[in-house]
């Protein structure tokens, strides 16, 4: 029996495995049917990420969300910046708030600050203080050169501004942790970032203050030097107080707010004898 598949036809043309064909250029170059189907159906998204030149230039890869920055920051030391970057996550709003509630009687600190204590507004409100402690008392050094008919003229002493960087800095970190380490010690629930906010925003009273001590009045200057003075400690005992009472220890208690006055007080009278003499 004859059959219809006895003769096989090979359609394929023979293939040239020399290596002088291997080297012959290929032909890449589409056909006008073949651009015009290009490019319909969905373009799988290779993860190439955008350069964002464009809202549709290149495969843009997800934004990362909550979880994935919590996790990024959860890797990093505190030897890495993202470590400290949690720390100044706060705008011009949060910062304004907490600078008033160290001022308005009214205000809970605690309930301002809420669950994200900062470093960024402690850090540059006593930056703002230490520059304006030195202005101030070298303009008011000026003016008082310029009224004194005796006087010759007035010299910029920049020993001040030293001063104001060592006593401000030391203020706003070591007297924090210290209060801190007492309070641990008397079993309290102290937060040591908790402090430093404390001390670091109650010190933005000093700007105004420091400005209209220019004026060439020493009653006036005292008069704004306990008005800083007497604001600062109210704050800092109204916020503070609270953690204390938790220790049971009257000692403690006594302890505390007596270095709060203490070091306030001793911070008023450098700046009424020092800066404006």
């Amino acid at each position: 029996m004859s059959s219809n598949y006895d003769v096989l036809t090979d359609l394929d043309p023979p293939v040239d495995n020399s290596p002088e064909a291997q080297l012959e250029f290929q032909n890449f170059v589409l056909s006008d049917e073949q651009k015009s189907s290009y490019g319909k159906g969905p373009t799988p998204n290779r993860g190439v990420p955008s350069t964002g030149s464009g809202a549709n230039f290149g495969f843009s890869t997800p934004a990362p969300g909550p979880q994935m920055q919590q996790t990024a920051q959860a890797r990093g030391g505190f030897w890495t910046v993202e470590y400290y970057s949690q720390y100044f996550n706060v705008d011009t709003a949060d910062v304004i708030q907490r600078m008033l509630a160290t001022v308005i009687p009214g205000r809970q600190f605690s309930e301002v600050l809420g669950s994200n204590p900062d470093l960024y507004g402690p850090f540059w409100i006593a930056t703002t203080v230490i520059f304006s402690f030195f202005v101030a008392s070298s303009v008011a050094g000026s003016i008082a050169a310029l009224l004194d008919p005796s006087s010759t003229s007035y010299v910029y002493d920049m020993a001040t501004l030293s001063v104001a960087v060592t006593v401000i800095y030391t203020f706003v970190t070591v007297i924090p942790l210290i209060l801190w380490a007492v309070l641990k010690y008397f079993k309290g629930p102290a937060n040591l970032l908790e402090l430093i906010d404390a001390y670091g925003y109650a010190l933005a009273i000093w700007i105004p203050v420091s400005l209209l001590c220019i004026i060439p009045l020493s009653i006036v200057t005292w008069v704004l030097v306990m008005v800083a003075f007497a604001s600062t400690v109210l704050f800092k005992v109204r916020t503070i107080r609270p953690i204390v009472s938790q220790t049971n220890d009257k000692f403690a208690s006594t302890l505390v707010l007596s270095a709060i006055v203490i070091t306030d007080g001793a911070l008023a009278l450098l700046f009424r004898f020092y800066f404006f003499p």
